[in-house]
């Protein structure tokens, strides 16, 4: 948890000087369960390409200049091993926004 807290802060501190160009952040899933979530970046005026990955990012939008839609977890299908080493598969559910990707394909294009 410290490193955690003096990353950040010297992230914050680069911020503020003008350090980073490009940023790219991994939007939370429900924006209301960390209200404070933008507040960094409105001041942030330095860097010149702001990128929002998501899948709640309605609110962020006017903020970034690229928001890229992820699936939520009723779009995804797949396997995973749960902690009693059970192998489960799911189905989607259902699309809701066309142009959203698996993350794995946001990062690997």
């Amino acid at each position: 948890h410290r490193l955690e807290h003096n990353n950040l802060a010297r992230f914050h501190q680069d911020l503020k000087a003008g350090e980073w160009k490009t940023l790219i952040v991994f939007a939370p899933e429900d924006p209301e369960s960390t209200p404070d979530f933008l507040t960094w970046v409105k001041p942030s005026e330095s860097i010149q390409t702001k990128i929002v990955i998501g899948t709640q990012q309605v609110h962020a939008i006017p903020l970034f200049d690229a928001a890229l839609p992820t699936l939520t977890f009723v779009e995804k299908q797949g396997t995973f091993v749960n902690h009693a080493q059970i192998a489960q598969k799911l189905m989607a559910g259902v699309k809701l926004v066309p142009e959203a990707k698996p993350l794995s394909e946001i990062l690997c294009w």
